[in-house]
């Protein structure tokens, strides 16, 4: 069954260093939920070796953050659906699935599809649901 959140704060954006979707509160209190998706534009070969050269992905808390563990991430116009691997399932004690619905005008919705784009380009694992 998935966990479903609700949230006003939605963020995407193009850093230096690579692609960050905020979806939640994390910087504006501690212990409220968030989703946290990145992916740098430039890995090492460190960053492959150790597989950070996937898209990373923070649930609520450092210690729930895992890179390579998204199966499915599915945006449509008022939420995302999420699905993580077998190992973030494990450590979550759950089945790994959430939603995070969120109310963004069309040029919002557009640019956080270009972002979470960016992040999983060449990955099977992120679709668009047409409204």
């Amino acid at each position: 069954m998935s966990i479903v959140h609700h949230f006003s704060a939605v963020s995407a954006s193009e850093e230096d260093w690579g692609w960050q979707v905020a979806i939640g509160g994390r910087a504006l209190s501690e212990g409220a939920p968030y989703l946290l998706v990145q992916l740098s534009r430039a890995p090492t070969e460190q960053d492959r070796q150790f597989g950070h050269d996937l898209p990373y992905v923070e649930i609520n808390d450092q210690r729930w953050s895992w890179y390579g563990q998204v199966k499915r991430v599915a945006l449509a116009r008022t939420e995302l659906q999420l699905s993580l691997g077998a190992l973030a399932q494990a450590q979550l004690g759950n089945d790994g699935e959430f939603v995070f619905r969120f109310e963004l005008s069309p040029p919002e919705h557009e640019h956080l599809a270009s972002v979470l784009a960016q992040i999983f380009v060449g990955h099977p694992a992120y679709t668009e649901i047409a409204a």
